[in-house]
């Protein structure tokens, strides 16, 4: 079993990775061992970022337009689009589309996402309102913390 410290490490080490937001950033060895396009790492993480803030404003849209629909928090009002998602199997962007969409213009979302929306908005209204940005059980909405202190 090989031991590794910050004080000492083999040649073979890997080395320290970034994580952002559910990805694992390339470790120096592997940036070092991509034969084809050493920078094909970066550029594919780069590329994540650029989706990632291209898609935040039409989630924030979503969840001004269910904070104004049924008068809930920005933390409840994410909750409900995290839920829509998952029960859907949809990106979370696509049901902020789909919703912001129905809102423009007069129509409506899909009969699956319509549903997965009615369920979890009833679900919001019948739990207490989180505290801002924290979970009930003290850690924050993306499950980091928690615990509760005696």
């Amino acid at each position: 079993m090989r031991q590794n410290s910050t004080s000492q490490r083999s040649c073979g080490d890997e080395g320290p990775s970034v994580h952002v937001r559910g990805t694992q950033a390339a470790s120096p060895r592997q940036l070092n061992h991509s034969a084809s396009d050493p920078v094909r790492p970066l550029r594919q993480e780069i590329d994540q970022l650029r989706q990632a803030m291209s898609t935040r404003p039409i989630i924030d849209m979503a969840r001004g337009i269910l904070m104004a629909r049924f008068g809930c928090s920005a933390a409840t009002a994410w909750e409900i689009l995290v839920k829509v998602s998952q029960r859907s199997n949809t990106k979370l962007r696509d049901v902020a589309e789909r919703l912001v969409e129905a809102a423009q213009s007069g129509g409506q979302m899909p009969q699956s996402l319509r549903q997965h929306l009615s369920s979890a908005v009833q679900e919001a209204q019948r739990e207490p309102p989180p505290l801002a940005g924290r979970s009930p059980d003290g850690g924050d909405s993306r499950g980091r913390g928690g615990g509760r202190r005696g």
